[in-house]
């Protein structure tokens, strides 16, 4: 009885040790056709840590490469840790931290170089210890994820976010030091931009971006510019002069033009503004007859009037 009892004690542990190593042989192969790149160790040291088939790929090693720096240096792999410039410690790592703290790490992110220093992967890294069936600590496993595409795509995006703030900068220099007026007004009659000529016109110079027409300009003349504004709004170029009350300095004989600014698709997103003001040029007494009293002339419709009739 005895012996019936023992060879099914051990026909049951064979079972369930070829379970255990069917299992194994499973995941072992889920580890190797993974797409991502993958490390495991099997000791609490990290002596031994083995990369998967991605992994090995990736950096150009043989199947079965030992990854782990606690070896002799001939035996090192060559490839560097880096973190913001500077090459990490062996206990700064992902999953040695993970083993070393029986916690898992998450989102650490940090750049693998190749010894010449003419290859490099930014990866994000996932650690996790692995434990016993008493919760102990014996080994970990990390997963990283290449974002190296997305770190050029983002390194590419920054350069040419810069080289467009030079080039604005450059711009805004340019219109600056222009003697014209210039502004850009929104659909909602706000200033999104005003050069240096604008704000010191305002006497005194103040930021007009953000700020409504009436607020800096006044009611009276927003009332008389207002036919003009909505002309520009609708995607038609608009030039005209004349006598305009503004709050600040009084009446100007001003010369503007109002161009509509479109998008890819045709709509209106704003206009911009240029401005000459011939007050102080003509003077008062030569201030043509017909604006002597605040009102606007359109220069496009009068040089269609003079056309026609000639």
């Amino acid at each position: 009885a005895i012996a019936v009892d023992n060879a099914r004690l051990f026909t049951a542990s064979e079972a369930s040790q070829q379970q255990l190593r069917k299992k194994l042989l499973e995941l072992e192969t889920l580890l190797d056709v993974a797409p991502i790149p993958i490390c495991t160790t099997d000791d609490l040291e990290c002596r031994r840590i083995y990369a998967n088939r991605e992994f090995t790929r990736m950096l150009g090693l043989p199947s079965g490469a030992n990854l782990s720096v606690h070896v002799p240096p001939e035996e090192r792999v060559p490839w560097k840790y880096m973190r913001e410039g500077r090459e990490l410690q062996a206990d700064e790592l992902p999953m040695q931290l993970a083993v070393k703290r029986g916690q898992q790490v998450r989102g650490a992110e940090l750049q693998i170089v190749s010894p010449e220093g003419d290859t490099s992967f930014t990866v994000l890294a996932n650690a996790k210890p692995l434990c016993d069936e008493a919760g102990n600590v014996r080994g970990g496993i990390v997963a990283l994820l290449d974002i190296t595409e997305r770190e050029v795509f983002l390194q590419a995006m920054l350069t040419k976010e810069r080289d467009l703030s030079a080039k604005e900068a450059e711009l805004r220099l340019v219109i600056d030091s222009l003697p014209s007026l210039v502004s850009y007004i929104t659909p909602d009659g706000r200033y999104r931009y005003a050069n240096r000529s604008y704000r010191v016109w305002m006497e005194p110079d103040i930021d007009v971006t953000g700020k409504h027409l009436e607020d800096v300009l006044g009611q009276p003349a927003c009332d008389l510019l207002k036919p003009y504004r909505d002309r520009a709004l609708s995607g038609e170029p608009v030039a005209f002069e004349g006598l305009v009350p503004f709050r600040h300095g009084g009446e100007r004989f001003v010369h503007c033009a109002y161009i509509p600014d479109k998008d890819e698709a045709g709509h209106v997103r704003g206009y911009v503004a240029f401005i000459t003001d011939r007050t102080q040029l003509l003077g008062p007494l030569q201030v043509p007859l017909r604006v002597r009293q605040p009102g606007l002339v359109d220069l496009r419709r009068r040089e269609s009037a003079q056309y026609a009739k000639q």
